[in-house]
């Protein structure tokens, strides 16, 4: 299992510092994050072994990604 708020955590981090016109806050990092898992499924031709259900959701809070991604995809993502 993939846990998508410690990756948000991980990039809130690196960019906190960054001046934008708009607050960016560590949720709006999972939905980043989610959608980063998405075009890595896509980018590595496995599109169609993908689900929207693999997401664990609290809310509207992206959780976890149910399948465990290798450091390399996690790094990409």
């Amino acid at each position: 299992m993939t846990d998508i708020v410690l990756l948000a955590r991980k990039l809130y981090e690196r960019i906190e510092w960054q001046n934008v016109p708009d607050t960016v806050t560590q949720e709006d990092m999972t939905i980043l994050i989610s959608d980063a898992i998405r075009h890595l499924y896509v980018m590595t031709g496995r599109a169609l072994v993908f689900s929207e259900d693999d997401f664990v959701k609290d809310g509207e809070l992206f959780v976890s990604f149910k399948h465990d991604l290798p450091l390399d995809e996690r790094e990409y993502v």
